[in-house]
């Protein structure tokens, strides 16, 4: 539903939102990593800023593999997020110090 102001511009858009939705929408006001087909890379860059690791692909093919999910990052160590994401799509993984070397 929508309303529009004498521009013809919309003032209020109405739309509907899937349960799905609403909880990642949840999911991200609590800190949260949430993603939705998207590139590893850029999964890994928040995964990075989130935990203050830098991040190394060994392995450039990973950097296109597309992911989609959620965790509460408070509340999820980076070995067990890694692990997650391994059983999804098949790589190894590192942590030296603040560095997480993906192969």
């Amino acid at each position: 539903m929508e309303a529009k102001n004498a521009k013809g511009v919309p003032d209020l858009v109405i739309n509907k939102v899937s349960l799905r939705e609403l909880e990642f929408s949840r999911l991200w006001t609590q800190d949260s990593i949430i993603f939705k087909n998207q590139p590893l890379k850029d999964l890994m860059e928040k995964v990075g800023k989130t935990y203050g690791m830098k991040v190394i692909f060994e392995n450039k093919k990973l950097m296109d593999a597309k992911f989609t999910g959620a965790f509460a990052s408070k509340n999820l160590k980076i070995n067990e997020l890694l692990h997650a994401l391994k059983a999804s799509y098949p790589f190894e993984y590192e942590i030296r110090d603040s560095v997480i070397l993906l192969r």
